[in-house]
């Protein structure tokens, strides 16, 4: 039944895409992050959804009257030069048919998410991408925070199976990513019982959060609350609401809870922690070894690899950064780390070019969720194998895209250049005050 009514669901929104090809980015967006197709025990949960709504929604825009060029011409070039290099890349990697596979995954969510960017070109898109994200991964945090409570936290929380956040570290750093959107759209909600939903959706995922028993998500948890309460007006009121929902959760949760978060400080006796080194060196020397190339896609998690340096070991990268070095080598993680770079720099110049107008309010407060966002997948991610998730990518082209829609508003050129240098005021002019 369920697999039933998922495909009539998706047939029709692909009917309505047809001609409205935002909606098929919704569904892609949706079908990316939640991946309902999991929660179905038939045959919706092996076809390709994704690959399916991809095709039609490129397919729509392209005979559509929607723009055509992206939005954020830096942001866009980084990413796909990105793109390009793990594709060359990929020709070099240890094991290039099995690379292969997952750089199909990669360059789809690349591409779909330049996409996203192009289509959002007003608040009521920016809008209804943001509920689709937190709709999409809330939903396991509603689900994950009632599955802690009636199990009294015994038991760890994870994602949709077949996916990458199918492990508990992915699905709590994933969760602590839609905090800030919990309550971002709590500030723009008008209905009371929305707002009231909304808190309760927050207060779910983070007891979802302790449930995953992520001492990575912990980590991330903790930064995004001090980021939180650095950007907050409310230094005193946050804090109070802060301990308010912790403390109970805290007194909640069992000894083995507590076993998990107190092994983050004896990291020099654990041996997760010292596999984890090991598969850091691994990246690492397999970088230097092949400069300028990496291993691939996953090739990192291929034993014919550790086989090189740590005969008969073998553990995931557990490093956004790691990951991305052992796998598109030093190219690769230095791309990597400028896409990430230019996509924090968007969201800090949309909160400075709003800040002051209230009619610029919900920009303002969207960029610093999404900065918010991004800030707790550097982190959680710096223990977590998840380079290539879709949700960074997705916020770092509506950064741009974000930019350029306050363009008219703030009269300022988003990385603009002069067309005469020479000319200091002509800078300004372009730049801003």
């Amino acid at each position: 039944m369920r697999d039933i009514a998922l495909t009539l669901f998706i047939v029709a929104g692909l009917l309505i895409a047809l001609r409205v090809p935002f909606v098929g980015m919704l569904m892609w967006v949706w079908v990316a992050l939640m991946n309902p197709h999991q929660e179905t025990y038939g045959f919706a949960s092996t076809f390709p959804w994704n690959l399916i709504i991809a095709i039609v929604t490129i397919g729509s825009w392209l005979l559509s009257r929607e723009r055509k060029m992206p939005r954020g011409a830096l942001t866009t070039t980084l990413m796909l030069t990105l793109l390009a290099w793990t594709t060359l890349n990929t020709f070099f990697a240890f094991d290039p048919p099995f690379s292969w596979h997952y750089w199909d995954l990669a360059w789809k969510t690349i591409a779909m998410c330049v996409l996203a960017g192009t289509l959002a070109v007003n608040r009521n898109r920016f809008h209804a991408l943001v509920w689709i994200i937190t709709i999409s991964l809330a939903y396991y945090g509603i689900k994950g925070g009632l599955f802690t409570l009636f199990t009294g936290g015994h038991n760890r929380v994870l994602g949709p199976p077949e996916s990458m956040l199918s492990d508990n570290n992915e699905m709590g750093d994933a969760l602590v990513m839609t905090l800030p959107f919990l309550n971002y759209l709590r500030l723009h909600s008008g209905a009371r019982l929305v707002r009231i939903a909304l808190v309760i959706g927050m207060v779910l995922t983070v007891t979802a959060i302790f449930g995953t028993y992520s001492r990575e998500a912990y980590i991330a948890l903790a930064a995004l609350m001090t980021a939180y309460w650095i950007q907050s007006a409310r230094k005193i009121t946050y804090p109070i609401v802060a301990v308010a929902v912790i403390i109970p959760l805290l007194l909640f949760m069992p000894r083995s809870f507590y076993e998990r978060a107190e092994s983050i400080g004896q990291y020099g006796t654990d041996a997760s922690f010292q596999a984890r080194l090991d598969s850091w060196w691994v990246a690492y020397r397999y970088a230097m070894d092949n400069a300028p190339f990496g291993a691939g896609f996953y090739g990192l998690n291929l034993q014919g690899v550790w086989d090189r340096y740590l005969p008969g070991e073998m553990h995931a990268a557990h490093s956004i950064y790691f990951q991305a070095l052992g796998e598109q080598g030093i190219v690769g993680l230095v791309l990597y780390l400028l896409v990430l770079a230019i996509g924090f720099r968007n969201m800090q110049r949309v909160r400075r070019d709003a800040r002051g107008s209230q009619e610029l309010l919900w920009a303002e407060n969207l960029a610093g969720a999404m900065q918010l966002s991004l800030l707790a997948f550097c982190v959680g991610g710096a223990a977590a194998p998840m380079a290539f998730f879709d949700l960074p990518f997705l916020l770092i082209s509506l950064s741009a895209a974000l930019l350029v829609t306050l363009e008219p508003k703030t009269g300022l050129r988003p990385f603009s250049i002069p067309r005469r240098l020479g000319s200091r005021r002509e800078v300004l002019s372009h730049t801003g005050p």
